[in-house]
């Protein structure tokens, strides 16, 4: 068996700004030839942070999802607002309903967990949805997204794999 090498040196404050820039910037789907240029380092450097500090790469890439998915709830819920001022009495009410759905769903969200109660928890933002998901029922599914979609059981009673 080779030899192991030895673990990456932890960045100092600057270096730890540059990957968490860094990681930010890639979770919103800049080119990784833009992120080197942004936080002034090398395509060859930025490139292997993530396996160099993957600790630090796997937490800023979750602290960012984070902070995209929040923007984008505000944004959502703007356009929202704008749209229930619409003179168009569908447009008004379909926002209306949309809304709601939203305030059902958040005040039946479920309580969050201390940190540290963490393990077994998906780290991908898409098993992290998912796992947000699973806390409604299919009617409160179906007022969140309204007409445009049918939610239905997975066939079995389970998700696949079952």
């Amino acid at each position: 068996m080779p030899p192991r090498s030895p673990p990456a040196p932890k960045p100092g404050d600057a270096g730890r700004a540059q990957v968490l820039k860094a990681a930010l910037l890639r979770v919103q789907g800049v080119a990784w030839t833009a992120v080197a240029k942004e936080v002034g380092a090398s395509l060859a450097q930025v490139k292997c942070w993530p396996a160099r500090h993957p600790k630090l790469w796997r937490k800023a890439t979750l602290v960012a999802e984070e902070q995209l998915l929040r923007e984008a709830t505000a944004e959502s819920v703007l356009t929202l607002r704008k749209q229930l001022r619409s003179d168009d009495d569908k447009t008004s009410r379909d926002a209306a309903q949309r809304l709601i759905a939203f305030r059902i769903a958040w005040r039946n969200r479920r309580p969050l967990k201390p940190r540290g109660a963490t393990a077994g928890k998906p780290t991908t933002l898409a098993g992290r949805v998912a796992d947000y998901l699973e806390r409604f029922t299919d009617a409160d599914l179906a007022a969140l997204v309204g007409p445009t979609l049918e939610v239905r059981p997975a066939a079995g009673g389970g998700p696949p794999g079952d």
